[in-house]
């Protein structure tokens, strides 16, 4: 897998990982307002943090990864 991610970053295609990330956080919305923000909100954080673990070589393991992102309490 990080060969194929390592290849959509070099071809400037890491929007179409975003883009999936931010489509399965939307298929989870109940359709209340606030749920609508808080996923839109939740889905930019993990944006940011799988983008910056890309960035730096994916060193961490998926649980390690894990404990990161629920460390930040929302």
């Amino acid at each position: 897998m990080k060969e194929e991610i390592d290849l959509l970053y070099r071809a400037g295609l890491s929007h179409l990982l975003m883009e999936h990330i931010v489509l399965c956080g939307k298929q989870s919305l109940t359709g209340e307002l606030k749920n609508t923000y808080q996923t839109a909100f939740m889905s930019g954080a993990l944006c940011g943090l799988v983008n910056e673990w890309i960035l730096r070589g994916m060193k961490e393991n998926p649980e390690e990864m894990e404990q990161i992102f629920s460390n930040y309490e929302i």
